[in-house]
């Protein structure tokens, strides 16, 4: 059985490790992250932190990570853009 793997897209949770060895032997394959494992990731950061008290009782952090995740659905030429806005407090 000959099986040719030549994937356009791969889509995975966002380990450090495994995207750039997935493009690495997967010259010509988009890898996308999981939007859902984007969100945990953040949430696990919110927590590594401390920041998890205050994005629980706070409105306007709640809204600050709220609108990082939002980022995710940028187009990917305004990321920095997007992201740059946040840090200056521009929203």
């Amino acid at each position: 059985l000959e099986v040719d793997l030549n994937p356009d897209t791969i889509i995975c949770d966002f380990e450090t490790v495994l995207i750039p060895a997935i493009q690495g032997y997967f010259l010509n394959t988009q890898v996308q992250g999981c939007y859902f494992h984007f969100c945990q990731a953040v949430h696990r950061k919110v927590s590594e932190l401390g920041l998890k008290t205050r994005y629980r009782q706070h409105e306007e952090t709640k809204r600050k990570i709220r609108m990082l995740l939002a980022t995710a659905f940028l187009p990917v030429p305004h990321v920095n853009t997007g992201v740059s806005l946040l840090e200056a407090g521009t929203t």
